[in-house]
C-alpha cells in the first residue's frame, strides 16, 4: 500500500513539474520592497533597513538571468556625530547665534546581476534560487536647516557622511506565484547579503581619524516582489 501511495505521489509531482516547464513568461519586470537587519557593522548606523527597487528578469528552460537595483533608506541610530560641536545643553549654535537643527538619515544603493534556477512545483507556483554579484554603497544623508553657517558646508559634511562603496554578493530563496491570467504575479523571498566596503572619505571629522579598514556588512531580510510579464510570445495564454 505504501508503494502504491508513493508511486501515485511521485506521478503527481512529475505531472506538475512537467506542466510547469513552459509555464513561466520569459521577460519579467519586477517592483520590490524589502526589510532587513544586519550585523554589528550595520547596527552601528541603523537597526532596520527598508529597500525599494526594480528588477528585470529573463528566464528560459527554468534558468533565470536578471538585473536588480534597490534604494535603501532608514533612520540613523548610531552615535552622535556632532557631539564635539554641542554645548553643555546639547545644542549646536551657528556663527550668528541661532540654533542649528541637523537631520541624519541612512541611505544607500545597490545593483546586482543575478543568476538563478527555477524549480516548478505546479502550473502556477515555483521555487527559485538566485545568486547575485554587484556593487553596494551606503552613506549618511545629513541635512542642516541653517544655510548661514560657515561650518556646515557641503564639503565639510563629507567628513561626516561615511560614504562607503564596495563589491557585494547576495543569495536569494524565492517562492513565485503566477496568476491564471498573468495578472496577479508575485513572489516572497528570503535573502542574505554580504558586502565588503571601504570608506571613500580621506578623513572623518566626527572621529578625528582616517578610516582605511575594510568593513564587512552582512544583512538578512524578507522581500516582496510584484512581477509584470512583457514581450512574451503568448500574452493571453493561461498558465
Amino acid at each position: 500500500m505504501n508503494r502504491v501511495f508513493t508511486s501515485c505521489f511521485l506521478l503527481i509531482l512529475f505531472h506538475l513539474f512537467a506542466k510547469g516547464q513552459n509555464a513561466l513568461p520569459q521577460h519579467l519586470f519586477c517592483i520590490t520592497y524589502s526589510g532587513s537587519i544586519g550585523n554589528k557593522e550595520i547596527n552601528s548606523k541603523t537597526n532596520y533597513i527598508s529597500r525599494i527597487g526594480a528588477a528585470y528578469q529573463f528566464q528560459k528552460k527554468n534558468y533565470a538571468l536578471g538585473l536588480e537595483y534597490q534604494f535603501m533608506f532608514s533612520a540613523y541610530s548610531g552615535d552622535d556625530l556632532f557631539s564635539a560641536l554641542r554645548t553643555s545643553e546639547g545644542l549646536i549654535i551657528s556663527d550668528n547665534g541661532s540654533l542649528i537643527d541637523i537631520q541624519t538619515l541612512f541611505r544607500g544603493n545597490s545593483g546586482y546581476v543575478t543568476f538563478g534556477k527555477i524549480i516548478p512545483i505546479s502550473t502556477v507556483n515555483s521555487f527559485q534560487f538566485n545568486i547575485g554579484v554587484g556593487l553596494l554603497e551606503h552613506h549618511l544623508s545629513i541635512k542642516t536647516f541653517d544655510e548661514t553657517s560657515a561650518y556646515f558646508t557641503k564639503n565639510n559634511l563629507k567628513g561626516y557622511d561615511q560614504l562607503s562603496i564596495g563589491p557585494a554578493i547576495k543569495q536569494q530563496f524565492r517562492f513565485n506565484h503566477f496568476g491564471p491570467k498573468k495578472r496577479i504575479n508575485c513572489y516572497l523571498e528570503l535573502f542574505c547579503e554580504e558586502a565588503f566596503l571601504q570608506n571613500t572619505r580621506k578623513y572623518n571629522y566626527y572621529s578625528n581619524s582616517s578610516d582605511t579598514k575594510n568593513h564587512f556588512n552582512f544583512t538578512a531580510g524578507i522581500q516582496f516582489g510584484w512581477m509584470i510579464p512583457f514581450l512574451n510570445n503568448s500574452p493571453d495564454e493561461d498558465f
